[in-house]
């Protein structure tokens, strides 16, 4: 038994432990593929289910929330008319007023009005049900009842202390609600409406007040349901408990309950609280004129219920379409995909065998016929490659024999030329490392001459500094000269004007002088003039006087002159010192007049110099310009050098490491070829196994 067979031995019986496996596979996964939709067409069913059932119980809830509210707008609505009536009746005006004894009538007592008062409230009373007392709390603290009110036959009752009373005073212009309440005498429940009664001038006279019992709308309201758990109630803007099936809440605050905070949360709405335990739903609404909260309150698990039934109901038909659609699968499965398969499996083992011989036969149009006709189609193929393959193989083992001479001639041939092109190659890198020297050089050389370029330009630059700083030097050397020939002739003229000023001071003294002497003659005449005057008694007392007065002007002009005396010889001193002053200034401004000079000189010198110094910096930039222009010329020349010996040297380690991967080439080559003459005998011993004919 050839190789062949043994290997087709072996698959055969681990194809038989496998038989059937398949089978085992895709039963579990169609059974997935039906159950895993129903299951989510289930879930979505559910889900959308309960949210429509959620959606049923809130449009029911809503529905009866707004029906009462309607109901209770209507009741209120009649209430408030029938206040409005009674508040505009002037038989109710004329009794308060007959009662403040405002409005006198001789045929009606004060019994007979109270009597009148107390029958028309009866009237009232009787003629609605939902009304359990009325009365009136007049201005002047008197109250009126109908004849079933207690509070009205107590004396000392004062009904302008009352809520009702103080909240309508209040609010003179509108109908009043009172928070709900429980009646101390019948222990019922109730609220009060009121509003107040003004006469034809609009004076408020009192409160007219009418008691509404609120047992009835619990009795009218307490059977109404929704669904199991579904509840209607009511509570009052402060929380108490109004209306509700439960007898043991009414009454009751639930103002610190979670009920009473999500329904005060708005107006109206929709949500989800806790109350004693339970999770609930609750849809409310407000009513517009007492601001009652209306509710209806069901369990969360209220829809659940109806949910339960649409779940067994799924579950039947998932159940049966999972039972009906395993079996339908199993009969698909078994002849429409098992049986080719079992076929397929049959013509496969045999073409592994190595028989070729036979085809196999599937008669469908699905896949697995597709299947089969390209498997007929390769196993013919297969046979031709077969056939191809051996007579190639021969034409190889042949043509191999001849191929390792070839190659062996060819590998002595390339070890020769290998070696020739590593002494190129070693001469081409040492032409190139001589060239980078020179480069190195040459750029070492361009750097320096880039360096002199810098300096001729910085040199440049302070020449062009050092001239515009030395015009600007001999600009303000000749603006100091003409500064100085102007100070020199306002310093002689202030001389000659501080002469002229002497001289003139010297004049004013010798005046001075002579206006003393004057004032001392002037003073003696004036004291010779007292001494007749006293000779001659009282005639001579007026001349007295005078010649007094010029005693006194003649020493206070004497005193004058010798101040401005004193001043004129200051002012002859200090003169004397500008004098001095001035002369000591022209000695200084004649010599820096002549430092001025020699200074314009000395920079007329360094303008000459630097001049002559910039022909020679001219000569020298235009040398360097010819050497940096030469320069670049020698770089660029070094540069195609270097780069036409970088190529060469790389052309040639190129062409060296070819011809050594040449070499290597024909040596696997000969390697190759003796490999696949062992391939091609090997070939022929493994085709010749199949069975063609």
């Amino acid at each position: 038994m050839n190789l062949l067979q043994k290997k087709s031995s072996k698959e055969e019986k681990q194809a038989k432990e496998k038989k059937g496996s398949i089978k085992k596979k895709i039963i579990p996964l169609i059974i997935l593929a039906i159950v895993i939709p129903i299951l989510i067409l289930s879930g979505i069913n559910y889900s959308i289910s309960n949210q429509v059932l959620l959606d049923n119980f809130k449009g029911n809830a809503e529905e009866m929330t707004n029906l009462m509210d309607d109901n209770l707008d209507t009741l209120f609505t009649e209430m408030e008319a029938t206040v409005n009536f009674l508040a505009k009746d002037n038989n109710l005006e004329n009794l308060v007023l007959l009662e403040e004894k405002k409005l006198e009538d001789e045929n009606i007592t004060e019994q007979e009005n109270s009597y009148f008062t107390k029958k028309l409230l009866d009237n009232i009373v009787e003629t609605n049900e939902n009304i359990f007392s009325a009365y009136i709390g007049t201005r002047n603290k008197t109250f009126f009842s109908n004849s079933a009110n207690k509070a009205g036959q107590m004396k000392d009752y004062d009904p302008s202390q009352r809520p009702w009373y103080q909240n309508a005073m209040e609010h003179p212009d509108e109908i009043i609600y009172t928070e709900p309440y429980e009646s101390a005498s019948t222990g019922k429940l109730m609220i009060t409406i009121a509003k107040t009664l003004k006469g034809d001038n609009g004076e408020i006279l009192g409160v007219l007040g009418l008691d509404v019992t609120l047992d009835d709308l619990s009795a009218k309201y307490k059977d109404i349901k929704m669904g199991d758990s579904g509840r209607v109630f009511v509570m009052s803007p402060g929380g108490m408990v109004l209306i509700h099936p439960d007898k043991k809440l009414i009454g009751q605050n639930l103002k610190e309950e979670e009920v009473f905070q999500v329904a005060n949360s708005s107006r109206k709405g929709f949500e989800e609280y806790t109350f004693q335990g339970e999770e609930k739903y609750i849809s409310f609404t407000t009513n517009n004129k007492t601001g009652w909260k209306i509710g209806v309150s069901f369990n969360t698990n209220e829809t659940q219920r109806s949910l339960n039934t649409i779940v067994k109901s799924n579950l039947l038909i998932a159940v049966i379409c999972i039972v009906i659609g395993s079996i339908l699968s199993l009969y698909i499965l078994t002849k429409k995909v098992i049986t080719p398969l079992q076929t397929l499996q049959k013509g496969i083992h045999k073409a592994a065998s190595g028989d070729l011989r036979e085809g196999i036969s599937i008669d469908s149009n699905d896949e697995f016929g597709v299947i089969g006709m390209h498997f007929n189609q390769m196993v013919k193929n297969l046979k031709e490659l077969i056939g191809s393959i051996i007579s190639s193989a021969k034409v190889v083992s042949e043509s191999t024999t001849s191929l390792k001479d070839i190659s062996a001639q060819t590998s002595t041939a390339t070890s020769e030329v290998a070696a020739t092109m590593e002494q190129l190659a070693q001469t081409a890198t040492s032409e190139a490392e001589q060239t980078e020297n020179g480069m190195t050089k040459v750029a070492q050389l361009s750097e320096n001459i880039d360096e002199i370029s810098n300096a001729i330009k910085t040199v440049e630059q302070v020449y062009q500094k050092v001239t515009t700083l030395n015009d600007k030097g001999i600009e303000k050397i000749e603006d100091l000269t003409d500064k100085t020939s102007v100070v020199s002739t306002q310093t002689e003229e202030l001389n000659q004007v501080i002469l002229a000023m002497d001289e003139g001071s010297q004049k004013i003294g010798e005046i001075i002088q002579a206006i003393k002497s004057i004032a001392e003659q002037t003073n003696l005449l004036a004291l010779n003039a007292s001494i007749e005057s006293a000779r001659a008694g009282e005639a001579g007392r007026g001349f007295a006087v005078v010649a007094e007065e010029i005693r006194k002007l003649s020493e206070s002009t004497s005193d004058s002159a010798q101040e401005i005396g004193n001043l004129i010889i200051e002012i002859q001193k200090r003169s004397s010192n500008a004098v001095s002053s001035i002369g000591d200034t022209k000695n200084t401004l004649g010599k820096q007049i002549d430092a001025v000079h020699e200074t314009k000189e000395t920079f007329e010198q360094m303008y000459e110099i630097i001049m002559d110094v910039a022909k020679h910096m001219a000569r020298i930039g235009t040398l360097n310009q010819t050497m940096t222009e030469n320069k670049q010329e020698i770089t660029d020349a070094m540069t195609e050098i270097s780069g036409a010996t970088e190529e060469t040297s790389a052309s040639t380690q190129e062409v060296s490491a070819s011809t050594e991967e040449i070499l290597a080439s024909i040596e696997q080559l000969s390697a190759r070829t003796n490999q696949l003459s062992q391939l091609a005998d090997k070939l022929l011993n493994n085709v010749e196994k199949f069975q063609l004919d």
